[in-house]
């Protein structure tokens, strides 16, 4: 099972949810401010501060037909605050932090003492954590800097201040109380806490703090997924029964769209498109490819100078879309069509729309134009592929729609994944919850999450009954 709270007005709610039917099970009501939930032999548990400066402790318990309620301990809260004041709770022992004013507090709510109250400006109240077993506290501050405290019979006493290499760390400690990660500005440091001096860093990660939306394409054969981010250089192929890379290409110029066809891989750059030969490992021996590698490069003759913000290539590789917003701007954007062979431009028009999008037979081109809203033209080519005439759709676009697909699945404001028949099938994690515009299925078996956020995509397959 798990927990979500959320309060209205002077009120918490706890909703209890089977994580394997995704049905609702239980909701907890009560007055107070939620400070801490957490997970106790098989039972849900969580800290309730309420009025008249008590703090109770609940827990939720169930068996076959039974949900039981019950409350193990009433805690005495700190004093001086109020039901909105943020704060943390440790249940291993009880332990509450808080900051009021500009004085960092450590609070005792069984013993009915402070163990910590230290004055600095500089303290983050956003970015306290306990270690499992209680021993040691710590807190970051607006600077570079974590200050850590550890347990002692009287309270928590100084024990080091663990400089960072970046601005408004939060600390977070590891399940056997030794390390310590401080964490933030896309940057991950682990400090080890076994020496008694003031460690530097073991190790520094750099985690992605890119905010380019991804661009994702399945093969048509569902054995392979592609994607880059926006406007990056940096392709990679992955196998979806594996999970292992299959190639990852430096295109050398700046990739806004992809598209598979048979086992090449068509990638939309700038003024250009670049073939590889995926069946030859494309043209790669060590799973590394570059334009070299590559079998096929057109250049485009665009008469817009500025970069496109999404690219569509046609499934026979004939033809591509590129699209501008003018949203941003306050000007008009456009669509423009290019014949691949010769790179040629032989349709455009005005209009604000982006990610467009080619049907699987080639003879319909769809784009999102905002609000939900999806705009269309059939393609009518004239005289081969010299000259092509689009006829305006109306209604929506086919099941195939990548964005949004009766075949697929939905992603709701809470992060539940609902199949097609709008059954809960999981509950994402906080960071990964997306808008429908950031979902992309595929033949409603694949679900794709491209939130901007995420170091990469996160590819499920999952069962639509």
């Amino acid at each position: 099972m798990v927990g979500v709270a959320y309060t209205e007005e002077s009120d918490t709610f706890i909703r209890i949810y089977n994580i394997h039917s995704g049905e609702r099970i239980h909701t907890h009501q009560c007055v107070g401010s939620l400070a801490g939930m957490w997970a106790n032999s098989g039972s849900l548990q969580f800290a309730i501060i309420v009025p008249a400066e008590k703090m109770s402790v609940c827990g939720i318990a169930f068996a076959p037909g039974h949900c039981y309620e019950n409350v193990t301990d009433t805690l005495a809260a700190p004093p001086g605050i109020n039901l909105t004041t943020p704060l943390l709770f440790s249940p291993s022992p009880y332990r509450v932090s808080y900051i009021l004013g500009h004085t960092l507090k450590v609070w005792d709510p069984q013993g009915r003492r402070y163990l910590l109250s230290n004055e600095d400006a500089s303290f983050n109240g956003s970015a306290m954590a306990f270690s499992p077993d209680g021993g040691f506290f710590a807190c970051g501050t607006v600077g570079s800097d974590i200050y850590l405290w550890k347990g002692h019979t009287s309270g928590y006493a100084f024990y080091r201040k663990l400089p960072s290499s970046f601005t408004s760390p939060a600390p977070l400690f590891s399940p056997d109380n030794k390390s310590v990660i401080a964490w933030g500005r896309s940057m991950l440091q682990l400090f080890s806490l076994e020496d008694s001096a003031t460690p530097a860093p073991d190790d520094t990660f750099q985690t992605s703090g890119q905010k380019r939306p991804f661009i994702l394409e399945f093969s048509p054969d569902n054995s392979s997924v592609a994607f880059a981010r926006l406007g990056d250089k940096v392709v990679t192929v992955i196998d979806l029964k594996s999970c292992a890379r299959r190639i990852v290409i430096d295109a050398g110029t700046e990739v806004y769209g992809l598209k598979f066809s048979d086992d090449a891989i068509a990638v939309g750059c700038r003024q250009e498109l670049i073939v590889w030969d995926l069946s030859k490992g494309g043209g790669a021996s060590d799973g590394k490819a570059t334009i070299k590698d590559s079998v096929r490069t057109t250049g485009l003759r665009s008469l817009v100078t500025r970069r496109p913000e999404f690219t569509s290539i046609s499934p026979d590789l004939l033809m591509l879309a590129e699209t501008w917003s003018g949203r941003k701007t306050g000007n008009v954007g456009s669509i423009v069509v290019y014949d691949v062979e010769t790179g040629v431009q032989i349709w455009g028009t005005k209009v604000d729309c982006d990610k467009p999008w080619f049907s699987p037979d080639g003879g319909q081109i769809w784009c999102d134009v905002g609000a939900g809203e999806e705009r269309g033209w059939s393609v009518v080519k004239t005289s081969g592929l010299d000259e092509i005439e689009l006829v305006p759709l109306t209604g929506s676009p086919p099941e195939t729609w990548p964005w949004r697909s009766s075949c697929g699945y939905t992603v709701t404001d809470d992060g539940w994944i609902h199949n097609c028949k709008g059954k809960p099938l999981m509950l994402l994690p906080p960071s990964w919850i997306s808008n429908e515009r950031n979902v992309r299925v595929w033949n409603g078996r694949f679900l794709a999450l491209l939130h901007s956020t995420l170091s990469q995509p996160v590819i499920l397959e999952l069962d639509p009954e």
